[in-house]
């Protein structure tokens, strides 16, 4: 959010609930939980871009009787939801973060390439997958400019899932057995860069369609 204030965009951030620890200049929408199919015409009123990164994520100990299902309901479903309701109030571009697990979850010693079937193996990636199809017809089918990022795992303040438990391990002195692990190589990207890249995405219509 910082980056885009930073370049002069009028924000306006899709929240379950009102906080007092957002930026002065950014506007907040309440809408709920995306489980719960939010109205989102007035968050989308005067709005241009979206950009959705929200999702159901980082899901260490899974209690669900059926994952799929609700990971589809949540990164799936909601997400066209969304979608659908930018189309109705006229948003000329999409920005879907999505999840380089589309493109599968190992590559044997080369890296993801564009052009590489997907091949999603987790339920979380499965939706994110199913949700790019979706995504794809609707935009097929409206004026709306379609983005999707595929970013691999995003490295901040306040990590979540396998790399926050890497951290708390850290921070208990525990040693890790790093040198050992000879053919686990994993590619990374900021925060700051990806945030720099959604803003580009917004500013550069080679991104369009991709």
């Amino acid at each position: 959010m910082a980056e885009l204030l930073q370049a002069g965009y009028r924000v306006t951030a899709a929240v379950r609930h009102r906080s007092e620890n957002f930026p002065p200049e950014a506007q907040q929408a309440v809408v709920g939980d995306l489980a719960s199919c939010p109205d989102w015409s007035s968050a989308l009123d005067r709005i241009d871009a979206v950009i959705h990164l929200a999702a159901r994520a980082h899901v260490l100990k899974e209690d669900a009787e059926d994952p799929l299902s609700l990971f589809r309901k949540v990164n799936c479903d909601a997400t066209l939801d969304l979608a659908n309701a930018a189309v109705a109030a006229g948003v000329e571009q999409f920005v879907f973060v999505s999840t380089i697990g589309v493109n599968g979850a190992v590559t044997y010693g080369a890296a993801f390439g564009p052009d590489d079937e997907p091949n999603p193996r987790s339920p979380y990636a499965i939706a994110k997958w199913e949700a790019e199809q979706g995504l794809q017809e609707i935009a097929g089918k409206s004026r709306m400019a379609l983005t999707i990022v595929r970013p691999p795992l995003i490295l901040g303040d306040n990590p979540k899932g396998n790399l926050a438990a890497m951290h708390r391990m850290i921070a208990r002195g525990l040693p890790l057995p790093l040198r050992s692990v000879t053919k686990n190589h994993r590619d990374f990207v900021s925060r700051e860069r990806l945030s720099a890249f959604v803003v580009t995405a917004l500013e550069d219509k080679r991104c369009h369609g991709h």
